[in-house]
């Protein structure tokens, strides 16, 4: 009994081109994963960066304002992204009487760090300070810009601009 064209004769599997098609379909899957897997990575990263410079900008906008606004009016002198100013340290036979001098300025490292001066020494605010600006939109008013930009480990950049308004009250 020869039976040519019944299923008995024939044989399970599959054609080189079913396998050629299923195997670009599993490969299209698996660049797709892995495109996904490095966008996550990317994001994650940016994010950290964006994390971190975040807190310490606020932190360095939190002691300026602070500090600025016990200023003495008459003793705030600004130069773009250098700010000088005094504030009070106590009242003498009924005159206030000023103590050091304060300065904020961009300096340090690469030019990078927010720098805060009182009598010789200096503390970092911030790093990755990639502008500084004070502007005085008003006699009791010092606006502050700053620009904070961080290169993560993977070498992508999360930037930052926050800025604030400090009204002086002496």
């Amino acid at each position: 009994m020869y039976l040519k064209n019944s299923r008995l004769t024939k044989k399970g599997g599959m054609t080189i081109v079913e396998l050629t098609i299923a195997c670009g379909v599993l490969f299209a899957v698996v660049l797709g994963m892995f495109e996904m897997l490095h966008t996550g990575q990317r994001a994650w990263s940016i994010s950290a960066a964006g994390m971190d410079i975040n807190a310490v900008s606020r932190q360095a906008m939190y002691r300026m304002s602070r500090e600025l606004s016990q200023a003495g009016r008459a003793t705030i002198f600004i130069n773009n992204d250098t700010l000088s100013f005094q504030m009070p340290s106590g009242i003498s036979s009924g005159a206030v009487t000023w103590g050091n001098p304060v300065q904020y300025a961009r300096g340090g490292v690469d030019g990078r760090q927010l720098l805060r001066t009182e009598a010789g020494t200096q503390t970092i605010l911030a790093n990755e300070v990639t502008q500084l600006l004070f502007t005085r939109p008003a006699a009791d008013t010092v606006a502050i810009a700053m620009t904070l930009s961080k290169q993560s480990p993977r070498g992508d950049v999360a930037t930052l601009q926050v800025s604030s308004q400090v009204r002086v009250r002496n």
